[in-house]
């Protein structure tokens, strides 16, 4: 027995939320594969997000003390930070 079936255009929207809430489970994997999506963008986010921070006071603690330096090499540093 063939079973009728007919094409949804794009501008239907309701006529596939129809059909894909009668085929709920067909669904589950796409859901399961949103939700780890979701969750690999946060943790990137999370990532991106502390690397920004320490840029903006990387960035902000060389405009305020200068650019680093490795300092004088081969001396120490004596009272009142005078180098010997």
């Amino acid at each position: 027995m063939e079973r009728p079936y007919h094409i949804v255009g794009k501008d239907d929207i309701q006529e596939m939320a129809r059909l894909l809430a009668r085929n709920g489970q067909a669904l589950l994997p796409r859901v399961e594969l949103i939700e780890e999506s979701r969750l690999a963008v946060d943790e990137m986010m999370d990532v991106l997000g502390r690397a920004q921070i320490e840029a903006v006071s990387r960035l902000s603690a060389e405009g305020i003390a200068g650019p680093s330096h490795s300092g004088n090499k081969g001396g120490t540093v004596g009272s009142e930070g005078r180098s010997a």
